[in-house]
């Protein structure tokens, strides 16, 4: 597929096939180009598949299919882009044939169990309905979003299934929740939606921790999310005073761990952010406390899956604000553990995420004991450079971080200590050179409050601090770290915090990374300030818009406050030769 040439002598051979063989063959080719997404990696190749589509067109519907297979035919139309008409017209009918035939052979042998009490169930012929009627809400949102016709026949069928009662449902655990996945932006099934959402609620009792975790991870609805947290409520206990003490196995361990990575992922999402969180916070608080309560017992019990577990939590603890509640010795015995006894060097991708979050966790409290064991660590992944250049950019950032912490947020003597240890020149010498790439750095993502603050900000600053030159959206020196803007003479940087910096469940605290970055920037002598845009856009809106009232004088003195007195006077002697 890599040459377009070869996919246009493919697709010309299968135009110029034998008549009474090629119906079955371009549907293949069909369907396969749009499992392999054809026209995004080749657009120019349209034409001909829209020929090979009106060749399908001529020929209709042909021969007989499977409910699979006719939901793949009409996915193949959606992605591709190119409806067949007559062949979507004689499908239907012969689908919903298919669904009424699988049904009715259901039905009659649940008649014949009725009349036979010590007849037993055949589970596949229930588990047979239960995929028939998940393709058959398949294969409708398909049809709506090609903005074909439904066919009355189907809608009553997915209005029986999809019913609040769920009388008619077969849809069970995860296929419920990938019912309602599918039908999520189609327009017109708000009332298919509430019925799985309602049969789905009912069955959470039944659903398995992982399952939890998956649905949790698919869903948007918050009807949906609002019942599986009540049932991770329960299940756990977290709204009772004495609640589940630990995690006993390392299964609901790594299962409470993504609910909480879920969570923090739901808080993060913009209409969270601008409205009430989607649950107590402190339940969240409650399930983070459990989490930490049995990491050490998790770590000891399987000590096979210990790094993947201990890097897992300080990833997730990271995005919290760092503060005295999070116990970071539940780390460190996990960490003392693992260096004490851990035969196999740690993989470099691994090792760095780990130093860096609990670098970020720990700061600027860096012990002798943690700061070691990280050093050990890293030093031991980075064995040398050539085997470490194969690392992510964004975990040679993460090295650079830990040791720039280490020589500017350890004590005197900590720093002496690390300078004689044996992996010291190997972790400086990749410093040394990772710095030097213009990639290796942490990426400062765009969205639309950071982009509109900083472009007001570029307007107000000429008129505010005429004549200071500044850079802007570029990595501070000698860091991996990426500021909006860099004002070199005054040592002053600015940054539009981000959902990246912010803490979980807090409107202005800061993640442990970001509380890193500003502990370390100010260190090496720079002053960091957060522009937010709850308090900075309305001052900017003055400083450019007209008008000389109190206000506008108010935000100048703000914005210049930012530099020192120093820069304000200059200001002012500036404003007035002007």
């Amino acid at each position: 597929l890599a040459s377009q040439a070869t996919v246009r002598s493919l697709l010309n051979a299968a135009i110029q096939l034998r008549r009474d063989v090629f119906p079955g063959v371009l549907w293949k080719l069909f369907t396969r180009a749009a499992e392999v997404d054809l026209l995004g990696r080749h657009p120019q190749m349209r034409n001909r598949l829209e020929r090979i589509g009106a060749v399908l067109e001529d020929h209709a519907f042909g021969q007989k299919k499977s409910l699979k297979d006719m939901v793949g035919m009409v996915d193949a139309m959606v992605k591709n882009g190119i409806i067949i008409q007559k062949c979507v017209e004689q499908m239907t009918p012969e689908f919903v044939e298919v669904l009424q035939g699988i049904t009715g052979t259901e039905q009659r042998a649940a008649t014949a169990r009725e009349d036979d009490s010590a007849a037993v169930p055949d589970a596949d012929e229930g588990a047979l309905l239960a995929k028939a009627q998940k393709l058959a809400i398949s294969y409708w949102v398909r049809l709506q979003k090609m903005g074909i016709s439904e066919d009355e026949s189907l809608r009553a069928f997915l209005e029986t299934i999809c019913s609040g009662s769920g009388g008619g449902s077969k849809l069970d655990g995860m296929s419920l929740t990938e019912a309602i996945q599918e039908l999520q932006g189609v327009d017109a099934t708000d009332l298919l939606q509430l019925g799985l959402a309602a049969q789905l609620t009912n069955r959470l009792p039944s659903f398995k921790g992982r399952d939890l975790v998956r649905t949790s991870a698919m869903v948007s609805s918050d009807t949906i999310r609002k019942s599986l947290t009540a049932e991770v409520i329960r299940r756990l206990a977290l709204d009772r005073a004495v609640s589940v003490s630990t995690l006993r196995r390392g299964e609901d361990f790594d299962n409470a761990v993504a609910i909480l990575v879920q969570w923090t992922e739901w808080l993060h999402e913009p209409d969270s952010l601008d409205g009430p969180p989607p649950f107590p916070l402190e339940t969240l608080v409650r399930l983070a406390q459990m989490v930490l309560e049995s990491l050490p017992n998790i770590l000891a019990k399987e000590p096979e899956a210990a790094r993947n577990r201990l890097l897992t939590a300080s990833r997730t603890f990271a995005a919290f604000e760092a503060d005295e509640s999070i116990p970071l010795k539940v780390f460190k015995q996990g960490l003392r553990v693992e260096v004490n006894e851990g035969v196999h060097v740690w993989q470099p991708a691994l090792a760095a995420e780990l130093a860096f979050t609990l670098t970020a966790l720990e700061a600027p409290r860096l012990t002798l004991d943690l700061v070691t064991w990280l050093w050990k660590i890293v030093g031991s992944a980075v064995t040398s450079l050539d085997e470490a250049t194969n690392l992510l950019d964004q975990h040679a950032a993460q090295i650079c971080a830990f040791v720039l912490a280490t020589r500017h947020l350890c004590s005197p003597s900590i720093q002496a200590a690390l300078r004689l240890a044996d992996d010291a020149p190997v972790l400086e010498a990749f410093v040394a050179q990772s710095l030097r790439k213009a990639n290796v750095c942490f990426e400062l993502p765009s969205d639309a409050a950071s982009d509109g603050l900083l472009a007001q900000l570029r307007l107000a600053l000429p008129d505010v601090l005429p004549g200071k030159a500044w850079q802007g959206s570029r990595a501070v020196p000698a860091t991996p770290y990426i500021v909006d803007m860099v004002f070199p003479e005054q040592q002053v940087l600015l940054v539009v915090p981000r959902v990246v910096h912010k803490a979980v469940g807090s409107s202005n605290g800061l993640s442990a990374p970001a509380r890193l970055m500003e502990q370390t920037l100010t260190a090496m002598g720079w002053q960091l300030h957060w522009l937010r845009p709850e308090s900075w856009t309305s001052r900017l809106e003055l400083l450019v818009g007209g008008g000389k009232d109190g206000k506008k004088e108010e935000a100048t003195q703000a914005l210049l406050g930012l530099f020192g007195a120093n820069s304000a006077a200059e200001a002012t002697v500036a404003n007035q030769a002007r």
